[in-house]
């Protein structure tokens, strides 16, 4: 045997081995697994996050009184009705102290306006916090921590996230409760895979009722003449549609899943005993008309009479703890507005039932009797008030809830989550978390419940530079949609394209120079362009050409298609809309160009009452021949000269709009190029720029600070250097090395003096010579300027004396400030 078969086969062994092991501690009971949840509890109770406030730690004296009460009132319960059922009153905090479950709700408003509504408010919250599921499912989490801290840590169960949500809610003024009781698994689990997403529209618009109509054709009137039918065999058509029906089916077969149905879940061995915890927004407040729950896993709303929850065991929120009497009762037969006052519910506290009491005294009508009224005090209804002033609700005993603005905008977690829903499946991305193209969402919309063959996919963009906003693509289809928003340089409103085969171009009513408001472009065929609040009155002009035709000749109109490159035109359409100034039947219509069969056809707006168009057909040949004449006489002159006149003005029309035609081809071609050359930006949103101006102040103050220390500390730059800045005592190495940085700059800065007063001494004294040998050649030499040399001589010889002297004065003076110096004490020592 080999030593690599010896290897091989040990190694199976110790796998072997190894799963021996696994599997006898899982027979054994004694493998554990950690709880998330606790652990992260555990982590804060041991202070390795935060500082733990005083109140996770104790209970003040009137939660604990409180407390009492409470505990006694679930140990009277559980005496007089059912002593199996646990009413979850005081759950355990963090620190292992056990909390009135109402005082963990703290009402707040968080300062973002999406947090303001309650539908978004919950939708927000269902993506912000990480959904865990109880574990078990059938039984009340072990810890109920502080919303602060649910907030902090992004993730909670369902019991966590509702008192989370209902402290939102109840901040911003809606009257919102928390419900516990029993639910399906596919709400406990969060499995939202067989319903529909709630925003598939998102992105849809109506499509324009006037795209598909014909826009050589003339607009119809109630007078026109309808063509007659076409007579068609019915044995034919029936022939043809059994045709198509059959290839149709051919089709379908080759392109269906056999399979294509909803996953089937399996037995649920919890089946109706899944604890679960939602939110109930009562009617009345922030103009909600009737009671709604709100499952917070998802943020989905649900009217009271159809909803999923099984049982409701108990309702709770920052007032008072009500308890269901009747658990065999339905949710849709529950009367939530009947809570204070039904024999259905029980309450805990007694704030509710004084309340009421108050509220009723105060619609009482007093009368002459109301001297003998107050006489007639009800005793138990005074007793409850003198308790009350003792037993009261306490205040909210969590800190106040704070949300980072950069965990805000993430919107999740990690920035971004992938969520399935019935035939779809929704990508979410923080904002600026996509560098390259800026996409937040991303639609998946499937036509199987496999989710294998793609419908559709939408692309939601924000920060664009070019402004799309939304890009939707139809794989099967050969088909893109891009939308964009206001402020792009070429005013795009929408572009379609359909495989190189369609593309339609709207513009927004902004583009104000040339007023185009639609582009289609049919690829290889026509090219047709659409206008509004023109000067010269044209709505409409399209070109025809014919690529496959490329003999050209020199009487030939020709195109240069962005496409197709240069192409005959066949044919140009241009119409006009109707002024109110002139006569209706002198103002042309529509103006045909057929350049095949080499005729112009003109048709004329109608005056009110008429039934058919003036229409005129002309020959391109005497449009362009300025109309010879050929018989002798003046009328004929001046009729001739008339018709000239109006072929003249005809064939400027086919020069205009041939001109039009391709100035506008240009023009888009330009906006193409200049869209692909300019690099994709992600624009800065105004909490970014205000942050970056804040940033950049905050920078320039601690710039001058460190300059205003600089001058005021001697030692400030070579403590800098060395990052030892904020130190009242350094150690002997550190104090000998900036002593001997300190001392050597002043001696490179002495030195460096030095050496300039010698050298400006040098150049005097060169000066001094070659004066001197001057005035030896000259008959008549210049004291002054020998004179003024050797001053300036003299002068530096006694400025270089006193600057050695005054260093090392300097010299000796520095070296004593250090060794007096507190930072630097440790050199007097050794």
């Amino acid at each position: 045997m080999t030593s690599s078969a010896v290897s091989d086969f040990e190694i199976q062994k110790q796998a072997q081995q190894q799963q021996n092991n696994i599997l006898a501690i899982l027979k054994s009971g004694n493998a554990t697994v950690v709880n998330e949840k606790l652990q992260r509890c555990k982590d804060f109770k041991d202070g390795k996050d935060i500082t733990i406030p005083f109140c996770y730690k104790e209970n003040s004296p009137k939660e604990e009184l409180v407390l009492e009460h409470v505990q006694q009132f679930q140990k009277q319960f559980q005496l007089h009705y059912d002593e199996r059922r646990n009413l979850f009153l005081y759950p355990k905090n963090e620190c292992d102290l056990y909390k009135f479950i109402c005082t963990t709700i703290r009402p707040q408003k968080i300062g973002y306006l999406e947090l303001y509504n309650y539908e978004q408010c919950a939708r927000y919250m269902s993506f912000f916090i990480a959904y865990e599921q109880l574990d078990p499912p059938d039984q009340f989490p072990k810890v109920i921590p502080s919303p602060t801290n649910v907030a902090r840590w992004q993730k909670g169960d369902c019991f966590d996230l509702s008192i989370l949500l209902c402290s939102v809610l109840i901040g911003v003024g809606y009257d919102a409760y928390c419900v516990y009781g029993t639910a399906p698994r596919s709400i406990t689990s969060k499995n939202e895979s067989d319903l529909d997403y709630i925003f598939i529209n998102n992105g849809i618009k109506e499509d324009d009722e006037d795209q598909n109509k014909d826009n050589d054709e003339l607009k119809d009137n109630e007078f026109a003449i309808l063509p007659k039918e076409e007579i068609i065999s019915k044995y034919d058509t029936k022939i043809q549609k059994q045709k198509e029906e059959y290839e149709k089916e051919q089709r379908r077969i080759a392109l269906t899943i056999d399979d294509d149905e909803p996953d089937q879940m399996g037995h649920d061995f919890y089946a109706g005993r899944r604890i679960h915890c939602w939110i109930l927004l009562k009617a009345g407040k922030r103009g909600v008309e009737r009671n709604l729950f709100i499952e917070p896993s998802t943020g989905r709303i649900y009217p009271i009479n159809d909803s999923p929850f099984l049982t409701v065991d108990a309702v709770f929120n920052n007032r008072n703890f009500w308890i269901n009497m009747k658990l065999e009762s339905k949710v849709a037969d529950l009367n939530f507005d009947e809570m204070d006052t039904s024999m259905n519910w029980e309450y805990v506290m007694l704030d509710t039932l004084v309340e009421q009491a108050q509220q009723d005294d105060e619609d009482y009508n007093y009368g002459e009797d109301h001297n003998q009224q107050q006489k007639h005090v009800d005793p138990q209804q005074q007793q409850l008030q003198d308790i009350v002033q003792i037993l009261d609700m306490p205040p909210p005993w969590p800190p106040k809830v704070f949300i980072d603005k950069e965990c805000f905008l993430k919107g999740t977690p990690l920035g971004e989550s992938t969520v399935f829903y019935k035939k779809c499946k929704i990508d979410s991305f923080a904002p600026y978390s996509q560098e390259q193209d800026g996409l937040v969402q991303r639609f998946t919309i499937y036509q199987d419940y496999k989710r294998l063959k793609i419908q559709e996919i939408r692309y939601f963009y924000k920060h664009r530079s070019d402004k799309l906003v939304l890009k939707r693509r139809f794989p099967y289809e050969f088909k893109t949609i891009e939308e964009y928003e206001p402020g792009n340089k070429p005013q795009r409103k929408t572009i379609t394209t359909i495989d190189r085969q369609l593309r339609i171009i709207i513009y927004y009513p902004t583009r104000n120079h040339d007023g185009l408001i639609k582009r289609i472009e049919k690829i290889g065929e026509k090219t047709i362009e659409e206008y509004e609040n023109r000067d010269d009155r044209v709505i409409y002009r399209s070109v025809r050409f014919d690529p496959k035709d490329k003999k050209f000749e020199q009487r030939d109109l020709t195109h240069n298609d962005r496409y197709m490159g240069q192409v005959k035109i066949t044919k140009m359409t241009q119409k006009y809309e109707l002024s109110e100034l002139y006569p209706a039947s002198e103002q042309p219509q529509k103006v045909v160009i057929d350049l095949q069969k080499n005729l112009i056809k003109v048709y004329y707006h109608m005056n009110k009452g008429e039934i058919n168009p003036q229409f005129k057909e002309l020959k391109r040949e005497n449009m362009h021949s300025l109309g010879k004449l050929t018989e002798p006489g003046v009328e004929k002159k001046n009729e001739d000269a008339l018709v000239s006149q109006e072929n003249q003005r005809i064939a400027n029309l086919e020069k205009e709009c041939l001109t039009h035609i391709k100035n506008q081809e240009d023009e888009v071609k330009k906006d193409e190029e200049q869209l692909r050359s300019q690099d994709l930006k992600l624009e800065k949103t105004l909490h970014d720029k205000a942050r970056e101006r804040y940033k950049e102040t905050l920078k320039k103050s601690e710039e001058e600070k460190q300059r205003e220390q600089a001058d005021k500390d001697y030692l400030y730059p070579y403590l800098e250097k060395r990052k030892l800045q904020g130190k009242d005592v350094l150690s002997y190495n550190e104090a000998l090395e900036i002593q001997k940085d300190v001392m050597t700059k002043l001696k490179e800065r002495l030195l460096s003096r030095a050496a300039i007063i010698q050298k400006k001494l040098e150049e005097e004294r060169a000066k001094l010579d070659q004066a001197e040998q001057m005035q030896q050649k000259k008959s008549d030499p210049d004291d002054n300027e020998y004179i003024n040399i050797q001053f300036r001589i003299d002068i530096l010889e006694q400025r270089a004396i006193r600057f050695e002297s005054q260093a090392l004065i300097k010299y000796e003076e520095m070296d004593r400030k250090l060794k007096e110096d507190k930072r630097l004490s440790e050199l007097k020592k050794k």
